[in-house]
């Protein structure tokens, strides 16, 4: 492991990465998806809350379930 992401306040429950891009989104059953910049910072660059406890999530295009500047991210909660 070359970096410690930290942020959540709970169990991180899933990992994604859009195509062609350096982010890594992680979704957590603190009701939070946190978007992180791989390359420049440990700190995540935005928060999208969700209602409830993220289960997984995916970027896919064309989805606008949860916006978070350009990019468009599916996710199912409990």
């Amino acid at each position: 492991m070359l970096q410690v992401l930290s942020g959540h306040e709970g169990p991180v429950t899933s990992l994604a990465f859009p195509p062609q891009a350096p982010v890594l989104a992680s979704g957590s059953w603190d009701h939070t998806i946190k978007l992180w910049d791989v390359y420049k910072s440990a700190a995540a660059t935005e928060t999208i809350e969700t209602p409830s406890d993220t289960l997984a999530l995916a970027f896919r295009p064309g989805t606008s379930r949860a916006e978070s500047g350009r990019w468009a991210i599916s996710f199912a909660h409990a």
